[in-house]
């Protein structure tokens, strides 16, 4: 159950309580916490109770931990978190979702094709042409971006109303992420370089043949993949990276200058991150800081959330 105490406050107090009478010890686990269970929560009366300031505008996902068992909040709503289970979920009284992701009245066209044995989806807009013009964002984790974000939709909605020229987009359903996206990425760089997008580019006449057209995107360890394609292949890639909460800070040197200066000229970088992720955020800031430094081009967004699905589903229209 939650409570706001103070709703005028730009920081609301929020207190989170769980009706256990019987339990020995209850503690508060969640995006506030780093998802450990150190938030301690007192007991008053029936209730345990635990209170943080939060933005007006803010969203957490949480669950009590009941001596030693995780437990939904029973009275608050909670979501799937995209890992085979649900949180239950806090939003502030000026949180709002603004997010052009309804079925579009004209949706995009959809091609489905296997490369490696990846599964890749294309999303070309309108009716095919003959010219070789529109521009191409390739996404990581292609099938949760499609299911959870849905990019198609957003995409198709804003060309229908005049708010960004026509894009395609493809999906790449990676094997293993760990490998593909950090430990071993340069055999999954040179597929998708090499194979995939060609094969994309032979199905959908109309993407571009130059590689300023070329964009890639994806969250978490997909926004570190973003930027490594970009610094190894400048020639292909050039067109810049949506990077969402990027997990730079497992890859430290992806942040270094030469890295950096690897990617073309003209690459655009936008990052976008919440403020409840702490080692995501530290390392998002500071290659942004190496970015206006190095001048290369980027826009960045901040909101107070934590590392999941609605965040990047929610940011993910203006890193466009």
């Amino acid at each position: 159950m939650i409570n706001l105490l103070g709703l005028a406050l730009a920081q609301p107090s929020v207190q989170f309580s769980f009706d256990a009478p019987a339990a020995r010890i209850v503690r508060y686990a969640g995006d506030l916490t780093g998802w450990k269970p150190e938030g301690v929560m007192t007991k008053k009366g029936k209730k345990w109770v635990y209170t943080a300031k939060l933005p007006a505008d803010a969203r957490v996902e949480y669950q009590f931990v009941v001596d030693g068992k995780w437990a939904l909040d029973p009275l608050a709503p909670s979501f799937d978190n995209g890992l085979g289970g649900r949180n239950s979920v806090y939003e502030g009284p000026r949180y709002y979702r603004d997010v052009h992701d309804l079925p579009p009245d004209h949706p995009m066209r959809k091609l489905d094709f296997v490369e490696g044995p990846r599964k890749c989806t294309l999303y070309l807009p309108g009716e095919a042409t003959a010219s070789k013009s529109l521009a191409l964002l390739v996404l990581a984790d292609g099938s949760e971006y499609e299911k959870r974000v849905r990019p198609q939709n957003i995409v198709a909605n804003l060309i229908q109303r005049n708010m960004i020229k026509p894009i395609s987009i493809l999906f790449i359903t990676p094997l293993d992420r760990m490998q593909d996206y950090w430990k071993n990425s340069l055999p999954y760089e040179r597929l998708v370089v090499d194979k995939i997008l060609p094969h994309a580019r032979r199905i959908g006449a109309e993407i571009s043949g130059q590689a300023s057209q070329i964009f890639v995107g994806g969250a978490s360890l997909g926004g570190l993949i973003s930027l490594r394609i970009l610094a190894d292949f400048p020639g292909s890639v050039a067109g810049g990276a949506l990077s969402q909460s990027g997990a730079f800070s497992v890859a430290p040197e992806q942040l270094s200058t030469n890295r950096l200066t690897k990617m073309n000229s003209g690459a655009k970088i936008w990052l976008d991150w919440g403020q409840y992720e702490p080692e995501i955020a530290k390392s998002n800031q500071s290659l942004l800081t190496r970015l206006k430094l190095l001048h290369i081009h980027q826009s960045s967004r901040i909101t107070p959330e934590g590392h999941c699905w609605t965040a990047w589903r929610n940011r993910f229209e203006s890193g466009l």
